[in-house]
């Protein structure tokens, strides 16, 4: 494959700018700065509000055009201290400017209401610094709009009232002069503090600085001759295409203020020289007309700049998200490779990362997609091992024919990852899993061979021991009086013997798979009873106490009576043998919900928290010493959980409140009806040594 040029990150691609507007960059400036705009400001709206009065014909009560409302919501968007200071120099503006120039105290009183009215409506529609009203989209473009719109018609509506109520017969004219002035200069002034600075850092260009200064010079030098009366007729439509010369070429903030110095001459040569409907017949109000060119020329313009923002917006976040993907492209651990396949057939990288380079070489990859390229129905999925030993996973994909003028040239997208070591370790996994599974194999045979071998050997000690428990209660009873404490010692580790069988018996049936255990019904209550009178003589002997609670009446549970009381036997003499001498081992029964619930506490040793899940394992004992010197198998706490679970119960281990172990047994209640035919051949076994 050919390389048709080097894969490199795009180096122009810059970072994203963040684009503040300057009532936001104002809350973050030094506080000289901060106070020197404020104070600026303050002192221009009042010099505005002054100036506009002076020269407003004698009289008219509105202004021909009051720029301190523009300045004055400038002032609130960009005071960063309590909001209630730019609201009183407004109102002051109002008062003072009223004051003297000689007006009325009553009108006086009442123009600074409306101009506070007016810029609390501004603020509140687009935010106390502007945040609702970014211009730098349209969304934010409109909200600007609405909030001009509504304060300056607030002020028409409130001021042509107050004209009315005053004894003026021209409230729509008032109302309608206040309208128009309001908004051409909320129009022409405000933007200043909304529209953002630019997202690409600023670069001094002589070039353009000379193309900024003509655009002004000329823009300014035009509104003043088509402004006077030199014309012969008004030709206020030249000044539209430098102004969108300015929005197109040059940054928001830069046309707004080229727009405001617009805002500030046309109305004084307007005034000075009568502008250019002076010597026109039949126009009464051309201040008005000024004023309508100066809104139509704000709106124009700023739409043009927010225009240029929004599209300047999505080339930075386009460069932003392409030098992301190229970067991560060119920098992936994974080798990426885009392909051109001519007409004729052969390929050429047109663009790869270092990664895809080295993965590609020998031409393996070159045949493999040659191969695939004859039928590309399906995208290229495949394993790839080379003869090297290196293997790959390949995935490309066809994007497509390009058009007639292009040679029908095809692009490949080709992905390449290199799988070695995986396949290695999937290699060694399923070797591992195959010996795990082999050794797991023969354990479980060495576990049925020694279950069978240690069923075979009880069953074969059965005989003898019969034999052995005969012949001792035969010399017990019969025999001379020196050899009886030879035969009760004799019979006592007999019967030892013989229950250790008989657990190493019923630990293989329970394990058998192939043994069906019936689970019968018997009623707990007397079973436990049963139980304890067995035990009581032991628990004598021994100084300790059995206290018995049954709460469960005639009522069944299901589990048969031998299994039951082989359960119970268990537990009882556990506990008996690990309670010291003047102890307590309590009994309880009680129903709790639908199982019945056997409890049996000892005041005992216990047992210790780490211990509890491996008591229930076969031969298991505790390493404490005392607990070692007591005889035991390890086989009585296998048997209860067996047979408690194969009768669909539980048996869990908690701290006893007597000091000890408490262990609780849960077991299904049941009714009588749904006893089984008892298992005689578990039975027969399980009497054997009674």
């Amino acid at each position: 494959m050919r390389h048709d040029r080097s894969a490199s990150p795009d180096r122009e691609a810059g970072p994203q700018y963040s684009a503040p507007h300057p009532a936001q960059r104002i809350r973050t400036a030094r506080r000289s700065v901060h106070l020197g705009v404020a104070i600026g400001l303050s002192l221009l709206t009042l010099g505005l509000g002054v100036v506009a009065l002076i020269y407003t014909p004698p009289g008219d009560t509105a202004a021909i055009w009051w720029p301190a409302a523009g300045t004055g919501v400038l002032l609130v968007l960009l005071f960063r201290g309590p909001i209630w200071i730019p609201f009183a120099v407004i109102a002051a503006t109002g008062l003072l400017a009223n004051l003297v120039v000689g007006r009325a105290v009553e009108f006086s009183i009442a123009t600074p209401i409306l101009l506070v009215l007016e810029a609390l409506i501004v603020v509140l529609i687009v935010g106390r610094h502007g945040e609702h009203a970014r211009l730098d989209n349209v969304r934010g473009l409109g909200q600007f709009f609405l909030a001009a719109i509504a304060g300056a018609l607030s002020v028409a509506l409130l001021g042509g009232l107050i004209h009315l109520t005053m004894g003026g017969d021209e409230p729509v004219g008032t109302g309608l002069a206040l309208f128009l002035s309001h908004l051409s200069a909320l129009l022409l002034m405000a933007p200043i503090a909304l529209v953002p600075f630019s997202r690409r850092p600023l670069m001094v260009k002589p070039g353009r600085i000379a193309e900024g200064i003509t655009q002004f010079t000329v823009t300014l030098a035009l509104a003043a001759v088509i402004f006077s009366p030199v014309l012969p007729v008004p030709m206020l439509f030249t000044l539209f295409p430098l102004l969108a010369w300015a929005a197109a070429r040059f940054r928001p903030l830069y046309v707004v203020a080229q727009l405001a110095a617009i805002a500030l001459l046309i109305p004084s040569l307007n005034i000075a020289l009568g502008g250019p409907y002076r010597d026109m017949n039949g126009i009464d109000d051309a201040g008005e007309l000024v004023q309508l060119f100066m809104i139509c020329a704000a709106i124009t313009t700023i739409f043009l700049a927010v225009g240029r923002s929004e599209r300047e917006a999505l080339i930075v976040d386009r460069e932003r998200r392409t030098a992301l993907l190229r970067g991560g492209f060119i920098g992936a651990q994974v080798g990426f490779l885009v392909l051109r396949r001519s007409a004729d057939g052969r390929l050429t990288i047109v663009e790869a990362n270092d990664v895809g380079y080295r993965m590609s070489t020998d031409n393996w990859l070159e045949d493999l997609l040659e191969r695939w390229l004859k039928h590309p129905e399906n995208d290229l999925t495949q394993e790839v091992t080379l003869e090297n030993g290196r293997s790959f996973q390949v995935f490309a994909s066809l994007a497509g024919a390009t058009s007639a003028a292009d040679d029908g040239d095809t692009a490949v997208g080709v992905q390449l990852v290199e799988i070695t070591d995986t396949i290695a370790a999937r290699d060694a996994l399923a070797r591992t899993l195959e010996r795990e599974h082999a050794v797991t194999v023969e354990l479980r045979e060495l576990a049925r061979q020694k279950d069978a071998f240690v069923s075979a050997v009880s069953h074969e000690l059965r005989t003898p021991i019969t034999s052995i428990l005969g012949f001792a209660e035969e010399i017990d009873d019969t025999g001379p009086a020196e050899t009886k404490q030879a035969a009760q010692i004799i019979l006592r580790n007999s019967h030892r013997l013989a229950e250790t069988v008989e657990q190493l018996l019923e630990l293989g049936r329970l394990a058998d798979p192939e043994t069906h255990r019936s689970v019968g019904v018997s009623e707990l209550d007397p079973v436990v009873i049963d139980t304890i009178d067995e035990q009581r003589r032991t628990a004598e002997r021994s100084g300790i106490a059995i206290q018995v609670s049954t709460g469960l009446g005639d009522r069944p549970v299901g589990m048969e009576r031998l299994s039951l009381g082989r359960v119970l036997t268990n537990l009882l003499s556990n506990a008996i043998k690990f309670t010291p001498a003047g102890g307590t081992v309590r009994v309880e029964t009680r129903v709790a919900g639908h199982r019945g619930v056997v409890t049996v506490d000892d005041s005992g040793v216990g047992i210790e928290e780490a211990d509890r899940d491996r008591v229930f394992d076969r031969f298991f004992r505790a390493s404490d010493e005392s607990k070692l010197a007591m005889p035991g198998t390890g086989l009585g706490l296998p048997i209860v959980k067996a047979l408690v679970e194969s009768a669909g119960g539980q048996v869990t281990i908690d701290d006893s409140p007597l000091g000890g172990t408490r262990f609780t047994v849960e077991l299904p209640l049941t009714t009588k009806h749904d006893a089984a035919e008892p298992d005689v051949r578990v039975a027969t076994e399980a009497s054997t040594f009674r």
